[in-house]
């Protein structure tokens, strides 16, 4: 605090100085030039430059911390470097300065160094964390520093996946829906046609076993299911196709209803049959679909960079996979299943003291057209900004696959404050049906309880 005082007194002194050197250069600057109608002026001499006029505004230095500065295999290492490169060129008046912050640690470390005082001008988080973020009171509301030239540049849906509370309270860097990654060699050796992903449940199921069968150390899919808080966040998708939800749409628990079994069941089914490995975390899983070892996995258009390093083949391995959008359950009626959000997102730190420079630093990420181009190159990610979508680059399937997933885009009704607690008894749930063969309805009528303890709170 006392720190933030001593500048707010040398920033106001400052201010003040210039003030009262401004209004004096100004008033003799007038009065020099004044008409002379008495007498004749000779011409004025060349005006002298003090040093002090000369000398250029004071430099900012401004962080960003960020999980894709952390993995070199998702590709955004270099472009991250050209970015802050590029922008200081345009800026020289402002620092960036990149920090590399491992994606499991992000909230923690956020949270953790918000408390201290020390929270990073700019940190990158996915949106499922938003709620939490803005419940901490450590987002900076961006109504004030979004032009309406720049808010017109967004789609509705993707400003209003980041408005908590009446206000945006993020920049979405990348719209980030999720889909379903199949592998083509895999489908090709049990008998599918490769270029055929499934698009119902009945139909993902057949290639799950098929896939399966081809081998012990192959499974027909990797649904994360490690204990931890995006395992329940990607189940979403497989507890919407049967209609479930962890909440109804008024808060209340129902996630041991008929619904919510018949998901669960499913996912048991699938470790009881040996098509899916109980316990994997995601970043098995996609070593294992790298290796051609993992039949189905649900991601999102990061994935691309990720897949070329982990399988060692770069850019080749394009060829040995595709992405669909999620294949409809028994209780959709739209043309696709539903998916949950997982956008990349970078909030602004109301505590500090450069945040006009900063959010132009986030502005440049999101809209600068050669950097998205190059990010998108190397990740596979691709802009929020709809008009750089109209470039012919991202007019290929791949885009246009994740494009369309956005139509189905859901935002799970237990995302909130309170989260973290009931996404950790999930997925506890969640392990003890499938690592010890517990009872679904038994289980989830356990869970149930535990839950609305949590939610009495």
């Amino acid at each position: 605090m006392k720190k933030v005082l001593l500048w707010l007194i040398v920033s106001f002194m400052s201010i003040s100085m210039i003030a009262a050197f401004s209004l004096t250069s100004c008033k003799e600057a007038v009065e020099e030039a004044a008409p002379a109608e008495e007498e004749a002026v000779e011409e004025a001499p060349a005006e002298e430059v003090t040093e002090e006029e000369a000398a250029p505004a004071e430099k900012v230095k401004v962080a960003l911390h960020a999980w894709m500065y952390a993995e070199e295999e998702a590709g955004g290492v270099a472009v991250l470097n050209q970015a802050k490169e590029n922008f200081e060129a345009l800026n020289p008046n402002i620092e960036i300065e990149l920090v590399a912050l491992p994606y499991e640690a992000t909230l923690e470390q956020l949270t953790i160094k918000a408390a201290a005082g020390e929270q990073p001008d700019m940190t990158l988080l996915d949106v499922a964390w938003l709620s939490q973020a803005v419940g901490m009171g450590i987002t900076e509301p961006l109504d004030d520093y979004i032009s309406p030239e720049l808010k017109e540049k967004f789609f509705p849906a993707t400003l209003k996946e980041v408005t908590v509370d009446g206000k945006i309270q993020a920049l979405v860097w990348n719209d980030n829906p999720n889909g379903l990654c199949y592998n083509k060699t895999l489908m090709s050796q049990a008998g599918f046609d490769p270029n055929s992903p499934p698009k119902n449940m009945d139909e993902l199921n057949d290639m799950i076993a098929g896939i399966s069968n081809l081998g012990d150390d192959i499974i027909g899919i990797g649904i994360n299911n490690a204990l931890e808080s995006l395992s329940v966040d990607y189940f979403h998708e497989w507890l919407w196709n049967y209609d479930g939800e962890i909440l109804d749409d008024d808060g209340n628990v129902v996630i041991n209803n008929e619904e919510g079994v018949e998901a669960v069941e499913w996912l048991k089914s699938l470790v009881d049959n040996g098509y899916l490995q109980p316990g994997l975390y995601i970043r098995e899983i996609r070593v294992l679909f790298a290796q051609n070892k993992c039949g189905f996995m649900v991601e999102g258009p990061w994935i691309t960079g990720i897949l070329r390093s982990e399988s060692g083949k770069g850019e080749a391995f394009d060829e040995e996979w595709g992405a669909t959008t999620m294949p409809k359950g028994p209780a959709i009626d739209i043309d696709q299943g539903y998916n949950h959000p997982a956008s990349h997102i970078i909030v602004l730190s109301p505590t500090s003291p450069n945040r006009e420079a900063a959010f132009k630093f986030m502005e440049f990420l999101v809209s600068d057209p050669e950097i998205t181009s190059a990010w998108y190159d190397n990740t596979g990610m691709f802009p929020s900004v709809k008009d750089l979508l109209q470039e012919e680059k991202y007019q290929d399937e791949f885009v246009q696959t994740f494009v369309k997933a956005m139509e189905a885009t859901r935002v799970p009704n237990a995302w909130g404050p309170k989260y973290p607690e009931i996404a950790e008894k999930v997925a506890a749930s969640f392990q003890e049906v499938t690592l010890t063969g517990a009872d679904v309805q038994n289980t989830l009528d356990t869970l149930a309880e535990e839950l609305e303890k949590v939610l009495e709170k």
